[in-house]
Formats: C-alpha cells, sequence, structure tokens
C-alpha cells in the first residue's frame, strides 16, 4: 500500500465533505420549494454531482490523488 502524507487525508476529508454537504443542501432547497411541490429534478443533482467533481478534482486532486468517495 502507498504511503501517503497527512495534506492527502486532509484533502480527501474536504473534498468528501463538501461533495456532500452541497449535494444535501441542494437537495433541501429543493424540498422546500416555493410551491411546496416536494419533488427533486435529478438532472440539476447529478450536473452538480459532475460539476463539483471536477473542481474538485482540479483544486484538491494533486494532494489526495483525486479519490473523493
Amino acid at each position: 500500500m502507498e504511503e501517503r502524507s497527512s495534506s492527502a487525508y486532509l484533502a480527501e476529508l474536504l473534498g468528501t465533505f463538501l461533495l456532500v454537504l452541497w449535494i444535501a443542501m441542494l437537495l433541501s432547497i429543493y424540498q422546500q420549494g416555493p410551491e411546496g411541490l416536494g419533488y427533486v429534478d435529478f438532472t440539476v443533482v447529478g450536473l452538480l454531482h459532475g460539476f463539483l467533481l471536477m473542481m474538485l478534482i482540479a483544486t484538491l486532486g494533486g494532494a489526495s490523488g483525486a479519490h473523493f468517495n
């Protein structure tokens, strides 16, 4: 197994935290919509997931190897 520094673990922790946080915030906004429809547009969730992963890989991928769970 590859030896990794503490900065790699910290970058992976931060990346996973941001990924879960933004998706949870998006889902909570959709559940409290202005009309109270209570549905989720999964296209928006997928796009957010893709764009956020691209941003995290570009910013933290060098430190962590881009292993975001």
